[in-house]
């Protein structure tokens, strides 16, 4: 009975510490800043009429504006004071003539993106600077209904302005004659005798991108537009560390790449341009896709693998989780490759990035990563069911391991470029 007992005390003991470890643990700092307002009834907090005009109010978790045959402009005085940003919200729209407004500063400085009316199965939306420099940019979409709640996103960095209308992007263009471009606070729009109800607004920021991405080599090509970077290698090897991510030994690190014509990848472990590994697509030929990994070092000779053949053109979810010398890699959450890399001794710490090289062109967006705390591959072992890896202790019973990599895949840091972030 007593050896029963300190069994069973001992796992509980494990199972404690590594939920203290997690849970207990300070989350990283966030790298931008996010602004929801709480609307209670019969509160405006911190909403302005910034018209004197119309009528706003507050009731059933909605914020009410109403148009008296003329613009209304309703801004968030607690919101951020933002350039660069992402404006999501649900808009239960009428019969039309309302929209999301953002860099808002006085009633001649705004800019919004408003839905206007909906014929023969068409909706029309109109984007509008109050300068009238940009003239009106006109976009449709399906037709919406009067009485139907909407989820509405709208991302703007400089001159860059895409929509989202139910999570499907219907707008994304670059605005030329745009020159309201300097920071403001968010708020909505209603004109006409439009009519809409507003709830569930979200304002985050987007850091500028120089803050994220760096050619670490000094080399290639790099820009980004609407969260999606792009780098050209110009006929060298281009190694780029994305800074809002956390150094990571042993990880989960993931993203999505459209890869061109190849000879583009992920890296990891970077410290230098002597030290680090990638894993890239380098080709396709007769339906196959050809893989290499490199390590800097050169000590781990290159490992070769395929793939199916991939399009240049079309978007691939790409995972590698990497713990001492033992690497996986799932293609759109199908694993293609898992082996020991023994002569591997790029073991340590370093950043998370991606690689292009020769005369490789390739996208990526969405970057994430999850580190794996306390491994050590001389005393675990990996289970695979081919979409979750799980890494078990020898010297820890089964079921506390199983616990331990329960509570760490809540420990997840994401990158500001993607949509939206996703635990795996």
């Amino acid at each position: 009975m007593n050896r029963l007992f300190h069994k069973r005390f001992s796992l509980f003991i494990v199972q404690f510490l590594v939920m203290a470890l997690f849970i207990g643990a300070a989350a990283p700092p966030a790298s931008a800043q996010s602004y929801s307002p709480v609307l209670v009834d019969n509160d405006m907090g911190g909403w302005i009429n910034g018209s004197n005009s119309g009528t706003v109010t507050v009731s059933g978790g909605n914020l009410n504006v109403t148009a008296a045959n003329q613009d209304l402009h309703v801004y968030d005085n607690n919101s951020l004071n933002l350039a660069d940003g992402i404006f999501s919200f649900r808009m239960k729209p009428g019969e039309g003539r309302a929209g999301a407004m953002f860099r808002y500063t006085s009633e001649n400085n705004f800019i919004w993106v408003g839905y206007e009316y909906s014929l023969a199965g068409v909706g029309h939306w109109r984007i509008r600077e109050a300068s009238y420099t940009q003239p009106d940019v006109f976009f449709t979409t399906s037709a919406l209904d009067a009485n139907t709640t909407y989820q509405v996103k709208v991302q703007y960095i400089g001159k860059e302005l895409t929509v989202w209308l139910d999570g499907k992007e219907v707008y994304s263009d670059t605005l030329q004659g745009l020159t309201t471009l300097g920071a403001g606070k968010i708020g909505f729009v209603v004109w006409g005798s439009g009519s809409a109800a507003f709830s569930q607004m979200v304002q985050e920021d987007i850091p500028p991108p120089a803050d994220r991405w760096v050619s670490a080599s000094g080399t290639g090509t790099l820009t980004e537009k609407n969260g999606r970077l792009n780098v050209k290698a110009n006929d060298q090897e281009v190694h780029v560390t994305d800074n809002q991510l956390p150094s990571g030994k042993d990880g989960v690190y993931s993203f999505r790449m459209q890869p061109g014509t190849g000879t583009a990848g992920g890296l990891i472990r970077y410290t230098s341009e002597s030290s680090y590994i990638w894993i890239g697509y380098e080709y396709s030929l007769n339906g196959i896709g050809h893989w290499r990994i490199r390590e800097a070092a050169y000590a781990q000779p290159d490992v070769f693998f395929t793939t199916l053949a991939l399009d240049p053109d079309t978007w691939y979810n790409v995972k590698i989780r990497y713990t001492g010398n033992r690497i996986t890699v799932w293609i759109n959450d199908s694993q293609v490759y898992s082996g020991t890399l023994e002569s591997l001794i790029t073991t340590g710490p370093g950043k998370e990035g991606v690689v292009v090289w020769s005369d490789g062109n390739a996208n990526f967006e969405q970057a994430t990563f999850e580190e794996i705390l306390g491994s050590d591959p001389s005393s675990s072992y990996e289970i695979s069911n081919g979409s979750l890896s799980v890494l078990l202790d020898k010297k820890v019973s089964a079921t506390a391991a199983v616990q331990a990599e329960r509570i760490r895949r809540r420990s997840v840091w994401c990158g500001y470029g993607r949509q939206s972030c996703h635990q795996h």
